[in-house]
């Protein structure tokens, strides 16, 4: 047990309390705005705007429409929407029919798709007709097509409807990985977002006048607060397009052209901005979160722009529960402290509160704490938890302590969980589907670091003789289950792990080495993972060898060199001209890697979008020569 002067020195740091409008739902907020800023653009995408006061009347015809199928409060919604307008009316349609919206990402495999809309209960989805295809099975659910059906709805009525919707109603329910083989949904309530808003209004610091630019897919939670802290300050959103996030030069040209002030990204993302040759912007203000913020890129951003936040905070306490400011460079990486009516307590293993000094697991409690999984009592029960006073924590699973300054520091994780590109991955999720495989007896999948900025899933498998699948063929087989950031980039093959004396699987005496053969297309130079060795160091190396080499790739210059620069990215051989990047390992850190390096070597205006229509080096080629 801690002292009591112990114990009040926590509370002093833990004195988060203010003032915000806790009664008051995302909506009530928005038409706030949109009475006060009615001409005002509220979001732009690509060519297209609307105003406040066009936004939210589109949004209450939607709400209107949405009426007709008898929805009653917490009913949830839905949306499977590409990135557009008509994405964000439909999330404020379906909450201003007093409902909570279900993201999801059309970019996702269809099997997951469905047993996320499964899972929630859904009783109406929001499209587009195209996308109706992958909700063929739930012919009974209605449908509402954004396009087909907008003449119809642009016949309701554009009066704000007066719903029932209170603070405690859901606003979203989100699915993250699940450890059991299955994503899990967490339900996150109207007060849980208000704060979360209100209090980064505060800090980082929010205006009327900002632009932000945002970059995140909604089904990613970071998203909430890039599609409505402008709408309720009454500022503006900034939608990317999907293919430009992808694309470090067309993100460069976003920010300048559309006046952008606040972005909120990734590291990964980040990292592609930088990788493009973007010069900064000097009153762009940074937040960086989702994973961990790595020192390479606190020198490459911070020197850039006008402030950099780091911003920590897991699904199940809505979004961010701490943040800081960095501005030193050679300084500890904190991830900072509590953010408004948040409570950080660091645990033991029998879930006793620690003194400040000491590491343990981070519990965060107050305002931000969600309503738990959906249909998940027994996951709720473990991770959920009363501590003094009553108040609900969450367990985070994270290593962590507090310093004397009240700064959270991270220290790793105590189970497997990974983050991958902003992005939570539970191993046991991909190691459950891999293990289905015929003759595949076990399998561990790990996050291997490459180079500071580069972190890819490698699994092993322990196989019976019999199986024979290609790495492609395995990666084509999850692509079905699984998004593309959970796919393993490697494969090792081995009849049986190491164990430890008590039979589980040893996980830290796998190991895992990639390299380019000796008769590899490239330029033969070895890669070992973890070397810390930088791909953009090699560039005139990669694309200036002409020495003669073997293999594939002899019939035809331009697919030659394109094979060097895939083996560099890679970090493979290439033995198939016909391979697809994004199933050979690639992902969207290198897609922007390979664009810079394509355009380097070519002369070509050649960007993301471009390899994603031409994944193969056969179709490279040719669109390269045309």
């Amino acid at each position: 047990m801690i002292s009591y002067d112990e114990e009040n020195v926590i509370d002093g740091l833990n004195d988060t309390s203010k003032d915000f409008p806790k009664d008051k739902t995302i909506i009530q907020l928005f038409e706030d705005q949109a009475v006060l800023f009615p001409d005002k653009n509220a979001i732009i995408f690509k060519d297209k705007s609307l105003t406040y006061s066009q936004l939210n009347e589109k949004a209450n015809q939607l709400a209107w429409h949405l009426a007709d199928f008898h929805l009653t409060t917490d009913d949830i919604v839905g949306i499977c929407v590409e990135r557009s307008i008509e994405m964000l009316i439909s999330v404020l349609g379906a909450l201003k029919a007093g409902c909570c919206y279900l993201p999801l990402d059309p970019s996702f495999p269809d099997d997951r798709i469905n047993y996320m809309f499964e899972d929630s209960g859904a009783k109406v989805l929001i499209t587009q007709s195209f996308l109706k295809g992958k909700f063929h099975q739930f012919f009974e659910i209605p449908v509402v097509s954004v396009d087909f059906d907008s003449a119809k709805i642009s016949q309701c009525i554009t009066e704000n409807p007066n719903k029932s919707t209170d603070s405690q109603s859901l606003a979203y329910i989100i699915y993250t990985s699940g450890s059991t083989g299955k994503p899990k949904g967490v339900k996150v309530h109207h007060e849980a977002v208000v704060n979360l808003l209100f209090s980064m209004y505060l800090k980082p610091g929010f205006s009327t006048g900002d632009r932000l630019l945002g970059v995140t897919t909604i089904s990613f939670d970071i998203s909430v607060l890039e599609l409505f802290l402008p709408l309720l300050c009454g500022a503006t959103l900034v939608l990317a397009a999907r293919e430009d996030v992808f694309d470090g030069q067309k993100l460069s040209e976003s920010l300048e052209v559309n006046e952008i002030t606040v972005m909120q990204a990734t590291p990964a993302t980040w990292n592609i901005l930088i990788q493009s040759g973007w010069k900064g912007k000097n009153n762009l203000r940074v937040l960086c979160g989702g994973e961990a913020m790595r020192p390479e890129l606190i020198r490459n951003l911070l020197p850039k722009v006008e402030s950099l936040w780091n911003m920590y905070g897991p699904t199940e306490t809505t979004v961010w529960s701490t943040c800081i400011q960095i501005t030193d460079l050679n300084a500890p990486i904190f991830v900072g402290k509590p953010i408004n009516n948040t409570t950080i307590q660091i645990l033991d293993d029998e879930n006793n509160l620690l003194p400040v000094g000491d590491a343990g697991e981070v519990a965060i409690g107050g305002t931000g704490v969600t309503k738990g999984y959906h249909n998940r009592p027994d996951l709720n029960a473990a991770k959920f938890i009363k501590l003094k006073d009553g108040m609900v924590f969450y367990k985070t699973g994270d290593l962590g302590m507090r310093l004397y300054d009240g700064n959270i520091r991270l220290l790793g994780r105590l189970d497997n969980q990974i983050k991958i590109r902003g992005f939570r991955v539970e191993p046991g999720e991909i190691e459950f589907l891999l293990a289905g495989i015929p003759f595949i007896k076990d399998a561990v999948v790990i996050a291997q670091q490459f180079e500071d900025s580069d972190e890819r899933l490698v699994a092993f498998l322990s196989v019976d003789p019999e199986f024979g699948l290609t790495n492609e063929e395995i990666n084509k087989f999850l692509a079905h289950k699984l998004p593309t950031y959970m796919i393993p980039s490697f494969y090792t093959k081995t009849d049986a792990f190491p164990r430890l004396p008590n039979g589980k699987i040893d996980r830290k005496a796998l190991h895992f080495e990639t390299h380019l053969s000796e008769n590899s297309i490239g330029t033969g130079r070895e890669f070992v993972a973890g070397n810390g060795k930088e791909l953009f160091n090699a560039i005139d190396d990669v694309v200036n060898n002409n020495s003669p080499v073997s293999g594939v790739c002899n019939s035809n210059r331009s697919e030659k060199r394109i094979c060097r620069i895939w083996e560099r990215i890679l970090k493979r051989d290439i033995v198939d001209l016909n391979s697809n990047f994004f199933e050979i390992g690639g992902n969207s850190m290198l897609l922007a890697q390979m664009a810079i390096l394509l355009k380097k070597e070519f002369g070509k205006d050649i960007n993301a979008l471009t390899i994603m229509q031409n994944p193969t080096i056969n179709m490279l080629a040719k669109f390269l020569s045309d």
